[in-house]
């Protein structure tokens, strides 16, 4: 879930995007999980349609191998390899939340760098320059 107040615009990365409405200082709590997950056996027996989305909105982990949507507005989360933003993990839980790598600046596109958490070649799938 998204913690912080924020807007959803047109970026300049691609499509639309996330933008903090508020200063956001270096390792603030941006987003933490909430959603679904699922195996690629789930995922397979999905029909095409459905499965055409998931592989847009959501990612299928490198380190769990399983596939996660977000219930919110975190899909619009675009990629930058100079991202402002970072996954940490909880050791305990194992739960994943993002944080800010550095200040952010109120209107500042929230960007992650997608090889935190997908492989270079899923990365690429998604059209992406990386």
């Amino acid at each position: 879930m998204i913690d912080i107040k924020y807007s959803i615009r047109d970026s300049k990365i691609h499509g639309k995007g996330v933008f903090a409405e508020e200063f956001i200082p270096k390792g603030e709590v941006i987003w933490y999980w909430t959603g679904r997950e699922m195996t690629d056996e789930e995922f397979s027996k999905l029909d095409k349609k459905e499965q055409e989305k998931l592989k847009h909105y959501s990612y299928r982990s490198k380190n769990t191998g399983k596939w996660y949507l977000s219930e919110d507005d975190i899909e619009f989360l675009n990629h930058s390899n100079d991202a402002n933003s970072t996954e940490q993990i909880d050791e305990k839980s194992g739960a994943g939340t993002l944080v800010a790598k550095r200040d952010i600046q109120a209107g500042e596109e929230i960007t992650q760098d997608y090889r935190e958490f997908e492989t270079e070649d899923d990365v690429r799938k998604r059209g992406i320059e990386i």
